[in-house]
């Protein structure tokens, strides 16, 4: 009867907020999408201002070397050089983090709570989004470390790719997707329950759960836990393509796949959701 109950339940819930946790999800990936080739080409245009002060540079060395040189002129190259270097180092550490996470804030925050919701004015609530807020900052910064990580090992993987030795090299590897599964897990648990709790019985019912309940709940997260570098993956073919190659570089395979995996996706959030909360319950 559980098991019938639960089947009706998720079925119930798919067939009334599916779009709800689909349509957030299909706009989180184009937004990024979005924004990170308008970063990209923001940056390509700073640096192409740079280049065109080339001839300037040259002719300010040569007026150097003949100690003729326009001071005026010199101040005001360092200057135009000075601004687009800090306009470029704004965009890379500041603008695109920010955006980044005020896009997932506010698409993921919904994705999180469509699942649990009576009626669609509750997906703005605003407590909500700022419980949501405060759990994601710690995950940037562990994404900021996971990423370092990552190149790290992507470095090392070249290296032994080349034939050089690296000490440990496949256990650093199971240590960072343990590390990452492990985070990841605990992360997902906590977006799911802060709906209902304030951030500390969050953290408190988060560990009580994940471990209490981690035989049925670690092997349930698993899949979910793949489909997360399979979406990676695609999205940054799609990207990738997209930035080499323009709009010749979408392949309609990779986009069907896309659409294919932010669906499942959308299917395992409204049964995972659902899982949770029998068990908090």
């Amino acid at each position: 009867m559980r098991q019938e109950s639960f089947l009706k339940q998720f079925f119930d819930n798919v067939r009334t907020r599916f779009a709800l946790v689909f349509i957030p999800e299909l706009l989180l990936s184009v937004s990024f999408f979005s924004f990170l080739f308008y970063a990209k080409n923001k940056l390509y245009s700073y640096l192409a201002l740079m280049q065109s002060y080339t001839p300037q540079i040259t002719d300010l060395k040569s007026a150097l070397e003949n100690n003729s040189i326009d001071y005026s002129q010199l101040d005001s190259l360092i200057n135009n050089i000075d601004l687009l270097n800090t306009k470029s180092l704004f965009l890379i550490y500041f603008l695109v983090p920010l955006v980044l996470f005020i896009i997932f804030i506010v698409f993921e925050g919904i994705s999180f709570k469509a699942p649990g919701i009576k009626n669609f004015k509750e997906l703005f609530d605003l407590k909500y989004f700022f419980k949501f807020l405060v759990l994601t900052l710690p995950l940037f910064f562990i994404m900021y470390l996971a990423l370092r990580k990552f190149l790290e090992i992507l470095r090392l993987f070249v290296l032994v790719s080349f034939g050089v030795q690296v000490p440990n090299f496949l256990q650093q590897i199971f240590l960072f997707l343990a590390s990452l599964f492990i985070v990841s897990y605990l992360f997902i648990l906590a977006y799911y329950l802060v709906d209902r709790n304030s951030i500390i019985e969050t953290f408190k019912k988060t560990f009580v759960i994940g471990i209490k309940k981690a035989y049925l709940l670690v092997p349930a997260y698993f899949p979910m836990f793949l489909l997360f570098f399979v979406f990676l993956f695609l999205t940054s073919n799609l990207y990738l393509n997209y930035m080499f190659y323009g709009p010749e570089g979408f392949k309609i395979s990779s986009v069907v796949g896309l659409l294919s995996v932010i669906v499942v996706v959308a299917l395992y959030k409204i049964f995972f959701f659902l899982l949770i909360k029998r068990f908090e319950n």
